[in-house]
């Protein structure tokens, strides 16, 4: 159930109970006893939600459906807006918290039962470099006579993953839970008991009727990142891997402030433009994309120079990509007890420069 939603800037809360909110919270998931805080970045505010018993994705579709209200009632969702309509805002959380929506939707009582829920979620860390650089040789022997050359730069800046195990328990009597994981190169960040057997991690933990946080791990991908993108010839060109669906991607293109004419072609996806933060969104929603084009043609009143940083959010639901693989989970002296493992993986800070 959701119990409360905070709208914070650097942490400083601008809309919520500040007494219920944690100190220095983790992004995007933090666990404070046997509730769980979600966090989701709007514009220069982050909204989060405390809660028990839910699925992180379902919380953040709840986020995202919320920003959509404030937007639709108000302005874009930003520090000045809640000073501006803080009781408008309130009133639309309010309602759109415990209406009709939210108990149709929110599961408030687990029915208790022999499960266990494992959730592993891999957030992105990742930065790319797309751009061209020009290069002048010079030929025949004649500074008159040149010839330029354009020389590809792809480069991978950052790309780590940073990623959450949570363990949900269906049951109120205290049962011991055993996890083993492959080892790898993961750097571990945990207040359990670790303890590493070759190439293996193995964990034990009490666990009832509650949320747990097992550990976190830090680790560089193997693998190319899941969304690219570069500028050809004024066209941006989207590339993400062949065997991933998404349930939600969203790419925030910089555009001029005073547009006078915007002229928009695009491939796949549906394409928005943003006045309020001047940016052209172009999202995708449930599809495996793979590859796609955005043409955009622009005619602004003054010339002016954009940012040349996109900004990537996506999750992807029941992944067969994690790096992060458990072998093994089980409650002891309890082999009745049936255990449910979900992968997920979504963008932490996701930037291409292009």
């Amino acid at each position: 159930m959701i119990e409360e939603i905070f709208i914070t800037q650097k942490d400083v809360v601008l809309l919520g109970n500040p007494k219920e909110y944690p100190a220095r919270p983790s992004y995007p998931t933090h666990v404070v006893g046997d509730r769980q805080l979600t966090q989701y970045k709007r514009n220069d505010v982050n909204i989060s939600a405390l809660y028990t018993n839910l699925d992180v994705f379902y919380v953040l579709e709840y986020l995202e459906d919320l920003c959509r209200e404030i937007e639709n009632h108000t302005s874009a969702l930003t520090a000045k807006t809640i000073s501006d309509y803080y009781f408008k805002i309130l009133e639309i959380k309010n309602n759109f918290q415990y209406g009709p929506k939210t108990k149709e939707n929110t599961v408030f009582d687990l029915i208790q039962s022999n499960d266990v829920y494992v959730d592993v979620i891999e957030t992105f860390n990742v930065v790319i470099r797309n751009e061209k650089v020009q290069q002048r040789n010079i030929i025949m022997d004649s500074p008159d006579v040149q010839i330029t050359n354009s020389q590809s730069i792809d480069s991978v800046l950052k790309n780590e993953i940073v990623g959450y195990i949570f363990v949900k328990p269906n049951f109120i009597d205290s049962k011991t839970f055993k996890l083993i994981l492959n080892k790898n190169n993961f750097d571990f960040i945990s207040e359990k008991k670790v303890t590493k057997k070759f190439n293996k991690i193995e964990v034990e933990m009490d666990i009832a009727n509650e949320t747990m946080e097992v550990f976190r791990y830090l680790t560089k991908s193997r693998n190319p990142p899941p969304v690219d993108l570069h500028k050809e010839n004024g066209i941006y060109k989207l590339k993400t891997r062949d065997d991933v669906i998404f349930d939600h991607l969203e790419i925030k293109i910089p555009v001029p402030q005073n547009i006078k004419k915007l002229k928009i072609k695009n491939s796949k996806g549906t394409v928005l433009h943003d006045e309020m933060i001047s940016v052209v969104k172009w999202t995708f929603k449930n599809e495996k994309v793979v590859r796609a084009d955005l043409s955009l043609e622009i005619e602004a009143f003054v010339e002016e120079e954009c940012s040349n940083e996109l900004n990537v959010k996506f999750c992807i639901s029941k992944s067969n990509n994690n790096h992060m693989k458990i072998e093994k989970a089980v409650c002891l002296g309890n082999p009745s007890v049936k255990v449910w493992i979900k992968y997920d993986l979504c963008n932490g800070t996701y930037k291409i420069r292009v």
